[in-house]
């Protein structure tokens, strides 16, 4: 068999690849497109983590590390925003039950772009933020519009060392 021929076990690829894969995912066999909160939540995860170690090599003072890391989080970028922009393309149903309710998805993805406004200046100049936060904020405005939206705050951070 062939390598890309399925995403791997538990996750998303990103890239072509990834796009690949996640239309795959969304259209399987019998033709009719499939877009379930474990898709999102995945892909969440995956962007949060890879957040997670472009903050901790910055910690780290790693630049190489840093910048490595920094790539990798735009590179998790592609897949949720191309399921976002495939969502919008849908029934916005869908997007409410989905992303509605707590609104905790749409609030921890616009929780990880708030976090990594602060990381890079050249973050403002990459297109994949610019989509994805475009994306996010469509999808708010559907919720919004179906009476559905919630404001989420993202939980405080545990203090680390002496009090």
């Amino acid at each position: 068999g062939s390598r890309n021929a399925a995403a791997p076990p538990g996750g998303w690829t990103s890239g072509a690849r990834g796009r690949m894969a996640l239309q795959k995912e969304l259209l399987p066999r019998s033709g009719v497109p499939l877009l379930e909160a474990c898709h999102v939540d995945i892909l969440i995860v995956k962007l949060e983590a890879a957040f997670e170690r472009v903050q901790r090599a910055q910690a780290a003072r790693r630049l190489a590390a840093s910048e490595a890391a920094y790539l990798n989080l735009l590179k998790a970028t592609e897949p949720i925003r191309d399921l976002l922009q495939y969502a919008l393309k849908g029934d916005r149903a869908d997007i409410a039950t989905i992303f509605g309710g707590t609104c905790e998805r749409i609030g921890r993805l616009k929780h990880v772009l708030a976090e990594t406004a602060a990381l890079s200046t050249s973050r403002a100049r990459d297109a994949r933020w610019q989509q994805l936060e475009a994306a996010i904020a469509t999808v708010e405005q559907v919720l919004r519009e179906a009476g559905k939206f919630r404001a989420w705050s993202a939980p405080a951070r545990p203090r680390r060392g002496p009090a």
